[in-house]
């Protein structure tokens, strides 16, 4: 009789296993899913508001702005 039991057991261990990897199957594919909505929304441009030239160009100055109590004496 051992041998019937080992045999059940290891029956429903291996259908508990395959129930498993359905539900993890299941589960990637979603993740799947998701992951391509968001690399779909990655690729859209970013929304700005509408800039003149004169407000870009000021924001651009200012990243690269350098010291204004500082002057160069000699150039070589």
């Amino acid at each position: 009789m051992p041998d019937i039991t080992n045999r059940d057991h290891l029956s429903s261990e291996l259908e508990a296993i395959n129930i498993r990897l359905r539900q993890l199957d299941a589960e990637k594919q979603k993740l799947l899913a998701h992951k391509q909505e968001l690399l779909k929304q990655q690729n859209l441009p970013p929304p700005t508001p509408s800039m003149t030239p004169e407000q870009k160009i000021a924001i651009f100055a200012g990243l690269f702005k350098g010291r204004a109590d500082i002057y160069a004496i000699r150039w070589e």
